[in-house]
């Protein structure tokens, strides 16, 4: 993750796929912002207050992820992420990566390139 934003004002880009949300003009630089829910097959994301944009960096370039809220910011070493459990179905199960256990419960940790490759067979950010 490189940042976290408050939801940001996007503009439309005209055919694109329906995950894709817009630009945004980030600090002069253009991120292109994708809704993680319906990227996995999930609920669509409503923006609301709570709602936050992760800011990625993917083949170098950035990529916003909106999401509904973020609740905690965590560092972890790859060792201490355990294998995703085996009975973990539905949609959205192949996007993780695994878990992290911390005091307060489980963290599913995204695969984010395996998101970014979803089912449509596209590689890396949507053309915008």
């Amino acid at each position: 993750m490189e940042e976290l934003n408050r939801f940001l004002g996007i503009t439309p880009v005209p055919q694109a796929p329906p995950y894709v949300l817009g630009l945004v003009n980030l600090r002069g630089r253009i991120v292109t912002v994708l809704d993680l829910g319906k990227k996995v097959g999930l609920t669509p994301t409503v923006p609301t207050p709570a709602s936050r944009t992760i800011i990625v960096q993917n083949a170098g370039e950035p990529l916003g992820l909106l999401v509904d809220r973020v609740s905690e910011v965590a560092t972890a070493d790859q060792e201490m992420v355990d294998a995703t459990p085996a009975n973990l179905k539905g949609p959205a199960s192949q996007f993780f990566a695994g878990v992290l256990k911390t005091d307060q419960g489980l963290i599913g940790i995204l695969n984010l390139t395996r998101v970014l490759q979803g089912d449509d067979g596209q590689k890396g950010a949507p053309a915008g």
